[in-house]
């Protein structure tokens, strides 16, 4: 097993869900507000009907919350207006976002991974869109500004470095980019690894022959927030890691 990713299902066990606006170990008093950006990407954070969040990303943040008495105020936004107001100051915090340089000079990032990602693309059974020429004249729906879709090795760069003619449609969510595909408004659909295996089944996809490069997922602040903050989640992070590590199951 991945030795980041084998981190990354033990530390969930750290904590369930947490509600939205409030921590339990925190005295609302003295404790540090901290505004976190979340949205619908599990497993990797979820927000529950009952407004509870939850997620690989987010167990990690409690344990840091609880050690640090923060208060954390988790506001549920679309992917490109979290990234809107964590560079404009409307956030704190974001998880679960791919550390790319790029995103450096916009935000800080934390040092630590949680897990690694990659962008995979899906399909109806049979469609054949296994490889990028497959993709001449088709759409591939993908989420707005998300990194498998713009960034330096996303869909977008691999078509046009190959020469292929192919639209892109962009959603507002990994959901409606697999709702897209799975109702023929377009042909594939191009999500995150993670994601994708966790919601092909219930929309009658599967895994296509075209992936994206890995990508670091993070967490970042916007510039200028105190940097204790990234440096207490890294130690969080960073001691989670060395105990998974010293696990021989986890050298799988």
């Amino acid at each position: 097993m991945n030795r980041i990713m084998a981190f990354a299902l033990a530390v969930i066990s750290l904590s369930g869900c947490a509600a939205p606006g409030k921590m339990s170990a925190a005295t609302a008093s003295v404790a540090k507000p901290i505004r976190v950006g979340v949205y619908q990407n599990k497993p990797a954070v979820f927000i529950l009907p009952d407004g509870s969040v939850g997620g690989l990303s987010i167990a990690p943040l409690i344990a840091a919350a609880k050690a640090n008495n923060w208060n954390l105020q988790f506001e549920e936004c679309y992917w490109a207006q979290c990234l809107m107001l964590l560079e404009t100051g409307g956030m704190d915090l974001m998880v679960d976002i791919a550390y790319t340089p790029e995103r450096a000079k916009l935000y800080d990032f934390s040092h630590e991974p949680v897990f690694l990602t990659w962008g995979q693309l899906y399909q109806k059974p049979g469609a054949g869109l296994d490889t990028l020429a497959a993709l001449k004249g088709k759409t591939v729906a993908a989420l707005a500004n998300d990194v498998h879709n713009i960034g330096p090795d996303g869909i977008r760069k691999m078509l046009a470095d190959a020469g292929v003619n192919c639209e892109i449609a962009e959603t507002e969510s990994y959901l409606d980019a697999f709702s897209a595909a799975a109702s023929g408004k377009a042909d594939a659909a191009m999500v995150p690894s993670m994601w994708g295996a966790e919601n092909a089944r219930t929309f009658g996809l599967e895994p296509a022959g075209i992936r994206t490069g890995s990508k670091e997922i993070r967490y970042a602040a916007r510039k200028g927030t105190d940097p204790a903050i990234l440096t207490a989640i890294d130690k969080i992070l960073k001691t989670n890691s060395t105990t998974a590590r010293g696990n021989p199951q986890n050298d799988r």
